[in-house]
């Protein structure tokens, strides 16, 4: 397992590509989207209940590679998002964050911000472009006061995500790794972006 997404409504397992796990979503999204070619991605998560879209979606992350023809320079990853009751999908385009809300705990280091898209030729559910997240890490006692979050702690690492809809957080998730890879190094990731677009962390 390569992540575990930890909110009120549950938890959600993501695998990355040939790990153990990684071949059970992909039966999972070939059941619902039959054409999909699961190979492509380097990780997959199992289905779970989006707060604001009210149901089941599964998510798809794109190799890096993918980032370099068709977004800008301030673009960390890509993912899609597919929506299982309604069979429909839609991208989630994970940036650098142009601003910092005022909110973000003291302490706390906000690493990307993402944007929902519609895919061409494809149909999107409704009310994607109504709400984005905050992606962040810091110390997991202060977000978790401040957020009213259980304490629950990856043997690695802990990272944050909020969702936002009309300047309200809906939600909080904790993002939980129970051992270093390329996946749990939110804030290297975030270094490297910086010093490519010639900013400063």
């Amino acid at each position: 397992m390569t992540e575990v997404q930890a909110t009120r409504d549950g938890f959600r397992a993501s695998y990355a590509f040939g790990s153990p796990g990684f071949q059970e979503a992909a039966d999972v999204l070939r059941r619902h989207f039959p054409r999909e070619r699961t190979g492509q991605y380097v990780a997959l998560s199992m289905p779970s209940r989006h707060a604001i879209l009210n149901e089941e979606v599964i998510t798809a992350l794109l190799p890096g590679i993918a980032l370099k023809n068709f977004f800008s320079p301030d673009v960390m990853c890509f993912a899609r998002k597919f929506c299982i009751e309604s069979k429909t999908s839609y991208a989630r385009i994970y940036r650098l964050p142009r601003d910092i809300p005022r909110w973000v705990p003291n302490k706390a280091t906000v690493i990307a911000e993402s944007i929902n898209d519609e895919e061409w030729g494809r149909p999107a559910p409704q009310g994607i472009m109504a709400f984005k997240d905050i992606y962040f890490v810091g110390p997991p006692r202060e977000i978790e006061d401040q957020f009213g979050l259980p304490p629950r702690r990856g043997k690695y690492k802990t990272c944050y995500g909020a969702t936002i809809k009309g300047g309200t957080i809906q939600r909080v998730k904790q993002y939980l790794y129970d051992e270093p890879d390329s996946f749990s190094e939110w804030e290297r990731l975030y270094e490297k972006k910086m010093r490519d677009i010639g900013r400063s962390a």
